[in-house]
This record gives C-alpha cells, sequence and structure tokens, in this order.
C-alpha cells in the first residue's frame, strides 16, 4: 500500500538517499488530506492547490500508471485540466480520476481521446465531445461518469467504441436520451440518469445491473419482455421505482415467457403496494426466477394507501394460485418501511407460503405510517404457515419462524398505536428444538425491557417465554411447546 502524497513527501527529508524517491511514485492522488489542515480562506486554498499541482507535476520522474484528482474545495480550472491530460498522455496512465464539483463545466481535452493505454475513466462536470478522429479505447474496462453533458448520440458511441469495457457507471444530472448498450464484455451496470428509452443491443456476460434512474414517461409500450430477454445471465438485479414505471407502462404479464435461471439476488425499492402494476410486476419476477435466494423490497406507502384505499390490490393478491410460486432457494426476505396495509401483508403471507428454506426474515416497519386498521387479527397471524411440511410435521402444534415474525411485528405495531413509536428492525434465526433468536434493533432499553416484553408475553400465551438479557445481547424468545 502507498503513502498519501503528502507523506510521501515528507520522506524526502529522512536521508539524501529518500530526498528524491517520491519524484518517482507511480500513483499521485490529490484529495482532501491535502487540505485537512489548512486554515486559509477560499482563495488561498484554490491558489495553493494549483501551485502544489503544478510543482508535482513539474519535478516528476518516471511513469504515473494512476491519477486521482478529488478535492472537495477546488473549483474547475481549464489550464489545469489541460496540463494534467497533456503531461499524462506522455507518461503511459493507466487510471484516470478527476472528479471536481465546483465551478462551471469544463470541456475536456481533446488530446485525452488519443490516449490508448487507459484502463480506467472516471470524469465528472465536465463535457464530453470527442473529435471526429476518434475510434475508441481500446484496452479501457472501468467507465465512471457524474454530471457529465454528452452531446446527442456520444454516450452510445463512446460506450460501444470500448470492446473491452467490464465495468459502467452513469451517475446523477446526466440526459442520456436514447441509450443503447452494446458492450460484449460489459459486467456490470449502474444508471441513475435520466434516459428516454433503453436497449440492451449486445450484453451476453452482464451479470449485474442496478438502474434507479428516472425516464421519459411519453412512452406508451411495456419494454419488460424486451429488456429481461437481453440478460441472459443477470445474477444480481436492482431496480428504482422509476425504471419499474419505465417497464410496466401498458401491460405486465402474470410471467415471463421465459426463466432468470441466473438471478439469486432481487432488490426492488419504493414499490408502491397501492398500485396494481408495482405489485404485479414483483410477482411476475419472482415467478420467473427460480433460483432467487435473496429478495430485498423497500415500500412506500402514500397519503391514500392509508386511508384504505387498497381494495383492488388486495383483491389481486388474495386471487393469486400459489401453485404458480415456487421459491425453493429463497433464503433471505427483507421488507422494509412496511406500514401494516393489508396488501403488505397478503404479499408477505404469499411469499411465507411458498419459500421452504427460508431462513432469515428482516422486517423495517416505517414507524411514521403504521396503520393500526389495516392489521390482521392476531389468531389470522399465527395461522401463517410455511410451505415444508416436514417441520409442521415435526411439531404440528409449534410456533414457526413466519408465526413469530408476524406476531413480534403485530406487538411492537400495537406499541405504536398506544404512542410508544420507536424505529423497529428485527433478525430471526432458526435453532435447533423450536428455540428462535430475535433480533431487536434501535428499540429503547426500557421499552425492550418493560413494554415489548410484556406486549410479546400477552399476545402469545403460554406458548412463548421471554428471557431478558443483557441491552447488548439478544432476547431469546423459546417456544415451550
Amino acid at each position: 500500500m502507498l503513502l498519501p502524497l503528502r507523506d510521501a513527501v515528507r520522506t524526502s527529508i529522512l536521508s539524501k538517499k529518500w530526498r528524491f524517491y517520491w519524484l518517482k511514485l507511480p500513483q499521485l492522488v490529490f484529495d482532501d488530506t491535502l487540505i485537512r489542515d489548512s486554515k486559509k480562506n477560499k482563495i488561498s486554498i484554490q491558489s495553493k492547490l494549483h501551485k502544489t499541482i503544478y510543482q508535482v507535476l513539474l519535478h516528476h520522474r518516471g511513469p504515473i500508471v494512476k491519477f486521482t484528482l478529488s478535492i472537495s474545495e477546488l473549483e474547475s480550472c481549464v489550464w489545469i485540466y489541460e496540463l494534467i491530460v497533456l503531461f499524462l498522455l506522455r507518461n503511459c496512465i493507466r487510471e484516470l480520476t478527476l472528479y471536481i464539483q465546483r465551478g462551471n463545466s469544463y470541456r475536456l481535452p481533446p488530446a485525452l481521446f488519443s490516449c490508448p493505454q487507459l484502463r480506467e475513466l472516471k470524469l465528472s462536470n465536465c463535457i464530453i465531445e470527442p473529435p471526429p478522429t476518434f475510434n475508441g479505447f481500446s484496452r479501457i474496462r472501468s467507465l465512471e461518469f457524474h454530471s457529465v453533458y454528452f452531446a446527442y448520440g456520444v454516450l452510445r458511441r463512446l460506450v460501444s467504441s470500448c470492446p473491452q469495457l467490464e465495468q459502467l457507471k452513469i451517475g446523477r444530472n446526466i440526459d442520456c436520451g436514447f441509450l443503447e448498450i452494446d458492450a460484449p464484455n460489459l459486467k456490470f451496470l449502474s444508471i441513475n440518469a435520466r434516459f428516454g428509452s433503453i436497449h440492451f443491443k449486445n450484453v451476453p456476460l452482464l451479470a449485474v445491473v442496478s438502474i434507479t434512474s428516472n425516464y421519459d414517461q411519453r412512452r406508451e409500450k411495456s419494454a419488460m419482455i424486451e429488456v429481461f430477454r437481453s440478460l441472459p445471465v443477470i445474477e444480481t438485479l436492482q431496480l428504482g421505482h422509476r425504471f419499474v414505471k419505465f417497464l410496466t407502462v401498458g401491460y405486465v404479464p402474470e410471467k415471463l415467457p421465459f426463466t432468470l435461471d441466473h438471478l439469486k439476488v432481487l432488490q426492488l425499492k419504493f414499490i408502491r403496494f397501492g398500485e396494481i402494476a408495482d405489485v404485479s410486476f414483483a410477482l411476475c419476477l419472482i415467478k420467473s426466477s427460480p433460483n432467487l435466494k435473496f429478495f430485498d423490497i423497500e415500500v412506500f406507502t402514500s397519503k391514500y394507501d392509508a386511508t384504505g384505499v387498497t381494495e383492488p390490490v388486495l383483491e389481486f393478491l388474495e386471487m393469486q394460485d400459489y401453485s404458480d410460486i415456487s421459491l425453493n432457494q429463497l433464503q433471505e426476505l427483507k421488507m422494509q418501511f412496511i406500514s401494516g396495509t393489508r396488501p403488505e401483508l397478503e404479499f408477505l403471507k404469499l411469499i411465507l407460503a411458498t419459500s421452504p428454506l427460508l431462513e432469515r426474515i428482516i422486517i423495517e416497519p416505517n414507524s411514521a405510517k403504521v396503520h393500526g386498521c389495516a392489521l390482521i387479527p392476531t389468531k389470522q397471524r399465527l395461522r401463517l404457515r410455511r410451505r415444508s411440511r416436514k417441520r409442521e410435521k415435526k411439531k404440528p402444534v409449534h410456533l414457526s419462524v413466519e408465526d413469530t415474525a408476524q406476531g413480534v411485528t403485530m406487538c411492537c405495531k400495537s406499541l405504536f398505536r398506544k404512542g410508544i413509536c420507536f424505529n423497529l428492525s428485527f433478525r430471526m434465526v432458526r435453532f435447533v428444538s423450536g428455540s428462535f433468536t430475535i433480533q431487536l434493533l434501535d428499540v429503547p432499553a426500557n421499552y425492550l425491557s418493560e413494554k415489548v416484553s410484556r406486549c410479546i408475553t400477552d399476545t402469545f400465551g403460554r406458548c412463548l417465554k421471554v428471557e431478558l438479557r443483557d441491552k447488548c445481547d439478544t432476547p431469546r424468545i423459546r417456544d415451550k411447546g
């Protein structure tokens, strides 16, 4: 591991032999460590930074493999970028990061596009317009952009001209327009920018996809089948609500005409259980993913959901045929920001009933939007059973994992109704002999010892025993049979 640039320069005073070692550093990183002790005003800091960068580049000897310029107080300056690019082109630069957020956007020097040895490029707050003679980066493997302006068609041209590209990140404040991805070696894709449409033209190796961006709402035809057909080896998928809207425009199939056999991790952000399209999309994906192991869903509840206007969604969930869903590989379920509405709980019931190997459930209610009027009665909650028959035959009268989870969730929600509010999060792990561990997070000690445990005991009666530990330990709930 190399020393920070500031400490590396200080080694020059150790001896005559060490005096010029820092001039041959293969990696130059200019970051906030250069100004951490500075108490000067902003103008003095800018002048000092420009002078430091200029002097280091002027005196440096030897090749530079990696160059990073990422200083929060530095404003964009045309001459400093031109100096950096021209200097680095003569030093066989492979990894270049220019991450400056202050000041006006600068136009990237054309000389950068004649740097064939680049392997990694990260840019921000700039304008990218390659010269007509640009034929692409033949060796680049990673591209990352934030707050970058692309002329029409430039991003598509840039991506398609990088045959070795494996990782692509497109951050915020970027308008991609029509985004076509033609990258035969691409394995990782992250998009958080605005686009009009997206087309995966040639991505046979793409395994990790994260799209949480906005889109042009003028689209009239669903792109769901087209998009997922283009991702044959997808393993990890993270989708935001806005992109879900893009995929579900017009029509949502009950199930994809093909299966996503490689998909193991699915994360859906800000799904509205008051909208049939969102729920249908989630069900369609889990029905088409037979090898899913981790399912994480973040719930968004609007004020209309709080008033109980969710009957169409509830009827849709109650009509589902469990035989169409087979989550035989699902090991962990995580639901965040739930509010206790009936569609949410019905969806949870459906997942639990079709997941025989489920080992862990993480539920994080939204303390600001828990609705007591939508809670299912205690007896109905405790009747929920897993799909696994072996466990039911062994201990038919014992409480299963989902019984305990829903019971504890209900107890804490009843406390919300009484005015006792805290952000509840608990994890469950199955132990032998019907013993379960419940980890309650972010709960004050007095509530945990007095309110929560008392409510759990009142709910489950004599079936469960609560053993209170120290506040750093995990409370254990045992099934007494």
